[in-house]
């Protein structure tokens, strides 16, 4: 197979990588839409949030990835710009698959940081009520929530949706705790801070306790420990015992704890790579397809790894999938 050749460095570009060449905003966008989310990436990282935007609202159907609009929602969020994201928000309410778009647990916790950036507290709380309506809400919600209170200065109604996860028995983690942390020593609430602190001196047995079991092999003291825990076990715990199941080859054990990371985090492509990976190494390759079935239905998609470079005036990338870039077969 003959190595491609950069016609801007006359040098050998390695067969397993693809580079996909950004177009330079002045050319008008390619219908294609591998072309067209390749520059809605490159506008969004250079903070173009204008052409961007206006790329979405000439084509809403050709952008169904919510990674794509978590990405606008972040760079809306780093440039304090709440008539972009009201733009956004816009068009995620407008899609087809809006229903799905307003189910992504990222895209709402994108959503409150961002109107709380921009003192929209109101809207912000809107969104978090109508999520945490629903069961699995993860920790990024409360705290997004909590640290919009905290930055606008409302530090005791900080210090309540803190109390408030609790009450729903939700897991705290290390956000959430440095979060009410915080606003008890802005408040100079010494007696509650105690508290908070005496709960992260206890929480953080639980989980050290089933990555040390599960890492040994003891995935069912792990499972014993989980279901001693007071509080709701997150996700990121139950990712650490399908960790461990993919390590000593508990397959069965693997599907039972993949099922109920999948009820937590229906969105997350990582769970699902990690139980095909499971199946790969047990040699079960019906239950592989049968994984990459199920994340194709649920429109799941793992993104490509990959890297760029500037070269002159064009944005160059490298992607770990072979032949899409036009000169790849030369």
């Amino acid at each position: 197979m003959i190595p491609a050749i950069s016609v801007l460095t006359n040098t050998p570009i390695p067969t397993h990588l693809t580079v996909i060449s950004c177009p330079k905003s002045q050319k008008p966008p390619s219908k294609n839409p591998q072309n067209l989310n390749q520059t809605l990436k490159y506008l969004t990282k250079s903070g173009n949030l204008d052409e961007a935007i206006r790329l979405i609202e000439s084509s809403p159907s050709k952008f169904t990835d919510p990674e794509t609009y978590s990405q606008l929602l972040h760079s809306c969020i780093s440039q304090k710009s709440l008539h972009h994201g009201q733009r956004v928000y816009k068009q995620l309410l407008k899609q087809e698959y809006s229903e799905k778009f307003l189910e992504n647990h990222n895209l709402k916790s994108k959503l409150i940081t961002l109107f709380s950036v921009c003192g929209e507290l109101d809207e912000a709380r809107i969104i978090f009520e109508n999520a945490i309506e629903n069961e699995g809400v993860p920790e990024s919600v409360w705290v997004a929530m909590a640290i919009g209170y905290s930055k606008n200065g409302f530090l005791r109604e900080a210090l309540l949706v803190y109390v408030e996860m609790l009450w729903n028995c939700m897991e705290p983690g290390n956000f959430a705790f440095s979060t009410a942390l915080k606003a008890c020593a802005d408040l100079r609430e010494l007696w509650v801070g105690r508290g908070v602190h005496a709960q992260v001196l206890k929480s953080s047995e639980g989980p050290d306790q089933v990555v040390n079991n599960g890492r040994a092999g003891r995935i069912d003291d792990a499972l014993v420990v989980v279901k001693n825990m007071p509080m709701k076990t997150s996700g990121s715990i139950w990712g650490s015992l399908l960790n461990s199941c993919r390590l000593h080859n508990e397959v069965p054990l693997a599907e039972a704890i993949a099922n109920r990371l999948f009820e937590l985090e229906p969105c997350n492509p990582g769970n699902y790579v990690m139980l095909s990976n499971i199946y790969a190494n047990a040699g079960m390759w019906d239950s592989v397809n049968m994984v990459r079935e199920m994340m194709q239905t649920r429109r799941i998609r793992k993104e490509a790894g990959c890297s760029w470079i500037q070269i002159q005036a064009e944005q160059e990338y490298a992607y770990k999938i072979p032949f899409m870039h036009p000169l790849a077969p030369q």
